[in-house]
């Protein structure tokens, strides 16, 4: 086992549950919640799960092991043989592959990537040193301090944003702050319902796509260019039409012309 590293009773009792089968929802989320913020008890947890494995193949069992993320499913065909060594080998190390992936997917350097950059070489980040190079994007605050970047969200959503701004990428695929600067999302059918946080207000998409604005007063100004939005759970917009609304909320005619936002190219 990973040397210098000491499970709690309770890490240890948690393990026993999911080699026996018997974690329960609540249990999964607290063991999530253990190897999600803890890379020893992650290395921990694959390891334990792999000896598990191969004790259970050397008594001609089926080994099944619960992820803390999914429900119980079984990992390997249930069927009595007499497993040769050789075959009993392959299989733990069949095993163990499937538990590293899901280890690397669920907590590794791609875990919570929400975005990804199209274009644009003006990005500065608050949190540099966690963006991937392969231009994934996870979640923190954005700046394009000139010219033009695009990029798109998770659930399919694209953003194209002309500096100076300010946004932000936040932890779910359907939800995007913008704090400054001029925008344009295309937003497409299956990602109806995206949600832009601007001004301290809401922008939901209704099938659409449209133009956004946020001024260093925080006044908040949207164009209509196709399908509707529901602005500040208030009033909504269909195509061609605008609406201003001010840091106090209140609504006004907006001043900035369609022609003026960021064409997707």
């Amino acid at each position: 086992m990973t040397e210098q590293f000491q499970p709690s009773l309770e890490f240890i009792e948690l393990l026993v549950a999911v080699t026996e089968g018997d974690l329960d929802a609540a249990q999964r989320d607290e063991l999530n919640e253990i190897i999600n913020n803890d890379a020893g008890s992650r290395e921990y947890y694959v390891e334990y799960v792999s000896l598990h494995a191969m004790l259970e193949l050397q008594h001609h069992r089926t080994p099944t092991v619960e992820m803390p993320l999914e429900s119980t499913r079984e990992l390997l065909p249930t069927q009595q043989s007499n497993w040769t060594p050789f075959i009993s080998f392959a299989i733990a190390a069949s095993l163990l592959f499937a538990v590293v992936h899901y280890v690397y997917n669920n907590y590794g350097p791609g875990r919570n990537v929400v975005a990804t950059l199209i274009d644009g070489s003006h990005f500065a980040w608050q949190n540099a040193d966690d963006q991937p190079l392969d231009g994934s994007l996870k979640p923190g605050r954005g700046q394009i301090v000139a010219g033009r970047g695009n990029l798109e969200l998770s659930g399919g959503v694209l953003i194209v944003m002309q500096g100076p701004a300010d946004f932000e990428l936040l932890g779910e695929p359907n939800r995007f702050k913008f704090d400054r600067g001029v925008m344009r999302a295309v937003v497409p059918p299956e990602a109806e319902g995206f949600t832009v946080i601007a001004g301290g207000i809401e922008i939901v998409d209704l099938g659409t796509e449209f133009g956004l604005s946020v001024d260093k007063h925080n006044d908040v100004e949207v164009h209509v260019f196709k399908g509707s939005v529901r602005v500040a759970n208030k009033i909504t917009l269909v195509k061609d039409e605008g609406q201003g609304i001010n840091h106090k909320g209140e609504f006004y005619k907006p001043r900035r012309e369609a022609k003026t936002y960021p064409p997707v190219k």
